[in-house]
C-alpha cells in the first residue's frame, strides 16, 4: 500500500512524468473471464474450463493527450491469429477464419496471462496494421476492485433489466452502480430490453458504461488531485494485469495526469467495421484487415446522451447519434 510521499517544506506533491511524453500510445485493453479465485469463481465455469476474453479494446492516446479514441474488436470475428510464442518457447500453429477470442485462450493454455496478451497483441496487428505498445488485462474480480476505488459509477438505465445469466437484477433510472453490478451491467445480453442479444449490442452498452466511467473520474478531478489519484491507482490495479510500459503506479500515474486537461467530446467510442459471415445476429462477423483505423466514423461521446441508431447495416451499431 502507498503511504502519502514525501514532499520538501513548502512544495506541493510533484506531478509524475509521461514516460511516453509527445508520442501516440495504443494501449490493448482486454477482459478475461477466467473464472479462478474467490470472486472469479462465483460466475461458474467456462464451457472449456479455460480463460477467454470477451471485451477487447484499442485505446489510442494522441501525442498530445488531448484526445482518446477507444476501438472495439467484436470477439467473434473470424480473423487469422498467427503463430506465437508460449511460456514453455514453444511455438503454437497459426489459425484461419476462426474467432478472434481463440488467440486469447491459445496464450493462455498453460495458465499464463502474459502468452494470453501477446497471442492477442498478434491476432490485433495482423487484423488492424495498428502496433500496440503495451496492455491490461482485468479479470471480473479487478473489474469490481476498479469500479469501487472509484467509489461507484453513475448509470442512467432505461429500463429495467432482468439478466440471470449475468447475475443482474437492476431497476430503471439514475443510479450508481458499484462493482459488482458494473459487471453484470457489462457482461449482460439476455432478457435486456430493446437489445438483440449479439455481442454487437452488448458492445454499445459496455462503451457506454467506460465513457460513464471516465465522465465520473474526470468529474471528481480524479487525474489532477496526485492523492487521491494514488490512492486509486494503489486500491484498483493491485488486481490488475499489466505490461512492462504500464507496469509500475509512478507510469501510470504519469500517463493518467497527461490526460487531466481531456474534454469529454474528445473521447470517443467505435467498433471495428466488419461484415456478417452467416444470416441472423447470432452468426460470426468477419472483420476487415486494416480496417480499424477507420473505425472513427461510428463514435460515441462519454458526454452526450445517446440512443441506439438500428440501421439495416449491423456494422453501425457501435455509432451513437449526437
Amino acid at each position: 500500500m502507498l503511504r502519502d510521499r514525501p514532499t520538501q517544506a513548502g512544495q506541493e506533491e510533484p506531478a509524475p512524468l509521461d514516460a511516453s511524453a509527445g508520442q501516440d500510445i495504443n494501449i490493448l485493453v482486454m477482459g478475461s473471464d477466467n473464472r479462478a479465485g474467490d470472486v472469479n469463481d462465483e460466475y461458474g465455469l467456462t464451457p472449456e474450463a479455460g480463460q477467454r476474453s470477451d471485451t477487447t479494446m484499442i485505446a489510442h492516446i494522441s501525442a498530445d493527450r488531448e484526445r482518446v479514441e477507444v476501438v472495439s474488436i467484436p470477439r467473434d470475428s473470424l480473423v487469422t491469429i498467427p503463430a506465437c510464442r508460449m511460456a514453455d518457447g514453444s511455438w503454437t500453429e497459426p489459425q484461419y477464419e476462426t474467432m478472434f477470442n481463440r488467440a486469447f485462450s491459445t496464450g493462455a493454455d498453460g495458465g499464463d496471462l502474459g502468452t494470453a496478451a501477446a497471442c492477442t497483441i498478434g491476432a490485433v496487428e495482423e487484423l488492424s496494421d495498428v502496433y500496440i505498445d503495451d496492455f491490461v488485462v482485468v479479470d471480473f474480480a479487478g473489474f469490481i476492485n476498479v469500479i469501487d476505488a472509484l467509489g461507484g459509477v453513475p448509470m442512467c438505465i432505461p429500463e429495467a433489466i432482468s439478466d440471470r445469466r449475468a447475475k443482474l437484477e437492476i431497476e430503471a433510472g439514475e443510479q450508481v452502480l458499484d462493482g459488482r453490478d458494473a459487471l453484470a451491467f457489462a457482461r449482460a445480453r439476455y432478457n435486456v430490453p430493446g437489445s438483440d442479444g449479439s455481442d454487437i449490442d452488448r458492445i454499445g452498452r459496455q462503451q457506454e458504461l467506460v465513457g460513464a466511467i471516465a465522465r465520473e473520474a474526470l468529474s471528481k478531478n480524479l487525474l489532477t488531485d496526485l492523492p487521491k489519484l494514488y490512492r486509486f491507482l494503489d486500491a484498483a490495479t493491485s488486481t490488475l494485469t499489466t505490461g512492462t510500459e504500464l507496469g509500475s503506479i509512478p507510469t501510470m500515474a504519469g500517463l493518467a495526469y497527461s490526460l487531466r486537461g481531456i474534454d469529454l467530446e474528445n473521447i470517443v467510442f467505435e467498433t471495428m467495421p466488419f461484415d456478417w459471415a452467416g444470416h441472423s445476429s447470432s452468426a460470426s462477423l468477419r472483420g476487415r484487415r486494416g480496417a480499424v483505423g477507420g473505425a472513427a466514423q461510428r463514435r460515441a461521446h462519454p458526454g452526450r446522451a445517446q440512443r441506439r441508431r438500428r440501421g439495416a447495416h449491423r456494422g453501425a451499431v457501435g455509432r451513437r447519434d449526437r
